[in-house]
């Protein structure tokens, strides 16, 4: 699998249900994360009210698509929306890209291009910056303002679990050359200072209470 598209292998539904018990199996695990107990946190009717501050998060740099450093000296001054994927994905990852795209959609109809969008990998020993690029021209990314990251494997983890809260697992072979990397499937909402303000679903419900969260903080 390693170098080949993930397009090249449909995500059945056997493989979606394999993966996404590996996923339910680390949530299971990881309840202390505070991800995976905030999961209402976007939700309720606040109206005008900006969400509370969550958790801020530490510096870091990364590299993205292009091969050019980027983190949090790039996004500041900037909300974004961050999420976690990698290229060889075919179980939650192809949804959430598609709803991250449709929520970047929602945003530039209605004026907003302040938000930036930025999807970090999990699986950066395999999505170096070429992958990337590779992968976001498949999907129209434009690196204008939705960014791919990769980098050194441990900063990652670290980044991601104790700056971003969110829980990350170990590569389980699926079937075949597939393998998975159970991660978040959420969406986060950082604010102008690099502080978390909230994670959301992908279903309709989720988008629109990020989009709304947003509108707010921009």
């Amino acid at each position: 699998m390693h170098g080949e598209s993930a397009d090249k292998y449909p995500a059945t539904s056997r493989r979606r249900r394999c993966g996404e018990r590996a996923v339910q199996a680390l949530i299971g695990v990881t309840t202390g994360f505070s991800l995976l107990l905030v999961v209402g946190c976007g939700s309720g009717p606040r109206g005008d009210a900006a969400p509370p501050v969550i958790k801020q998060l530490p510096e870091f740099s990364l590299t993205n698509q292009l091969g050019e450093s980027f983190g949090s000296t790039e996004l500041e001054g900037r909300p974004y929306v961050a999420n976690f994927f990698f290229t060889s994905c075919v179980t939650v990852c192809p949804r959430l890209m598609h709803q991250t795209a449709t929520l970047r959609r929602r945003f530039r109809e209605a004026g907003f291009d302040g938000i930036c969008f930025v999807s970090i990998s999990v699986d950066p020993e395999v999505d170096r910056p070429e992958k990337l690029r590779r992968y976001g021209e498949l999907r129209n990314i434009d690196s204008a303002d939705w960014v791919l990251l990769t980098g050194e494997k441990q900063s990652i983890r670290t980044l991601l679990t104790e700056g971003f809260m969110v829980a990350v697992g170990q590569r389980e072979p699926l079937e075949e050359d597939l393998y998975e990397i159970a991660h978040s499937a959420k969406l986060v909402l950082v604010d102008r200072q690099g502080a978390v303000r909230g994670y959301y679903s992908t279903d309709e419900q989720g988008l629109a209470e990020i989009f709304r969260d947003a509108s707010v903080l921009r």
